[in-house]
């Protein structure tokens, strides 16, 4: 299990490099080459969830989920990087299971072209692929202007953290650690870190106050 961030060996995610692939593209590329965000965002010093064979299958806990749910009004439309059992119970659902890429498929509309608004992610925490994640997150929410939730780990410190905050409409630092489930829906136990909830494009974490410290861009404290 690796948590440290103190490999000064490490190269780290430029800030200017995540602002490139946070950029809106041109409306006639539909679809996001996930090798090329890859290499725009180098390997980054990103704290571990436990061994490298399941970090990424730590699911988001029910109680997270259902206030992403009543903080939608309509309940979630898509959550790009879950498992083929969709226990989000979103909308429209994409997972590598199935072969999906939620890098690799618009966000604001589904597979059989329904509008999606609302969106929550809970992104794969391997060290490549989360900044990558966030900003394909931050590009879909200005671009379509959708209601984006991501659930990150709470690394203020990091280029896609400070990215993330930079884009956030507001964020919950959520108290304590979290308690991630396994996909068989028992506990797996919490990482070596706090987690905080981005919320992007027309999203709002106003009403998650009973989870944490809620922090507005623009009003501060909640």
């Amino acid at each position: 299990m690796r948590t440290s961030t103190k490999n000064a060996n490490a190269p780290v995610v430029k800030t200017e490099a995540l602002a490139e692939a946070s950029k809106p593209a041109e409306e006639s590329q539909r679809v996001v080459d996930t090798a090329t965000a890859a290499s725009i965002l180098p390997r980054a010093n990103v704290p571990d969830i436990g061994g490298a064979e399941d970090r990424d299958t730590w699911l988001t806990p029910r109680r997270i989920v259902e206030t992403v749910r009543l903080a939608t009004g309509r309940g979630i439309d898509l959550d790009p990087a879950t498992l083929s059992s969709n226990p989000t119970a979103a909308r429209e659902w994409y997972a590598l299971q199935r072969g999906e890429d939620g890098l690799a498929i618009p966000w604001h509309s589904d597979r059989h072209g329904r509008p999606i608004k609302t969106v929550f992610v809970n992104p794969p925490y391997c060290n490549r692929a989360l900044p990558v994640w966030v900003g394909h997150a931050i590009q879909q929410a200005n671009r379509y202007g959708l209601a984006v939730w991501m659930l990150i780990p709470a690394a203020t410190e990091t280029a896609y953290g400070q990215a993330a905050l930079s884009a956030a409409q507001d964020v919950l630092f959520i108290r304590g650690r979290v308690r991630h489930m396994r996909p068989d829906g028992s506990d797996k136990g919490s990482p070596k870190f706090g987690s905080m909830m981005v919320a992007l494009g027309e999203a709002s974490c106003a009403g998650m106050v009973d989870l944490g410290i809620v922090v507005n861009r623009r009003e501060g404290a909640i």
